[in-house]
């Protein structure tokens, strides 16, 4: 989940253990995020994939981060986009994040830079190659 309490901004996460009927309290985790959208989905491997702004101020960077323990420890794995000190700032958000039926590829999409939608097809291989 995203946070938009007093900082510093993270990444929060709940979780459930029964279809969503009742869930946990929410926890920061080392993360970081600056109240912006993210989107996690679970791995055909028993893992999770996360895709978010990984700064605390901006949106100027969107990385992929693995959990192999349901989210206790996450690992940046890729930074799809990376714009420090740009002026005007880049801007890349609204991650969705999907996978092919058979568990084998990803679909990421997001706004880029405000002006356009951006697709990015990973699959498990690639995956395992920045592991």
């Amino acid at each position: 989940m995203r946070y938009s309490g007093d900082g510093p901004g993270q990444v929060l996460m709940q979780s459930t253990r029964d279809g969503g009927e009742s869930w946990t309290v929410p926890v920061k985790i080392a993360l970081p995020n600056p109240n912006a959208a993210i989107d996690a989905i679970a791995t055909a491997d028993g893992g999770l994939a996360l895709v978010f702004n990984n700064r605390q101020g901006n949106r100027d960077n969107l990385s992929l981060a693995v959990s192999d323990d349901a989210g206790t420890t996450w690992r940046v794995l890729h930074r799809f986009e990376d714009e420090p000190f740009r002026l005007p700032p880049a801007e890349f958000s609204y991650p969705w994040l999907a996978s092919e039926h058979d568990g084998t590829g990803f679909h990421l999409l997001y706004t880029w830079k405000r002006s356009h939608i951006k697709h990015v097809k990973f699959d498990v291989d690639w995956l395992k190659e920045r592991k």
